[in-house]
């Protein structure tokens, strides 16, 4: 959300602050993010860096209207995580 996200382990907080966009349409964008952290967490075995891409791929998500259509492409995602 608009917050950004936090995980919390023994060595402390680790804040993954948010993208900035244009939303138009939040439903759906908790689903984006754990479904993309989760795909990207069982990829790699990185939590920070799961965070940070399911966070630039749910902020996408609410650009557009609807669930699952409003999911973006890849390269939509690795554009936004490299601006």
């Amino acid at each position: 959300g608009s917050h950004g996200s936090m995980w919390i382990n023994k060595e402390g907080k680790h804040l993954v602050k948010p993208f900035k966009v244009n939303a138009i349409d939040t439903s759906g964008a908790g689903d984006a993010y754990i479904g993309c952290f989760a795909c990207c967490y069982v990829q790699s075995g990185d939590i920070l860096a799961s965070m940070k891409t399911a966070s630039a791929f749910a902020a996408l998500s609410v650009t557009k209207r609807g669930t699952q259509k409003s999911y973006p492409e890849k390269d939509d995602v690795v554009k936004l995580l490299n601006a």
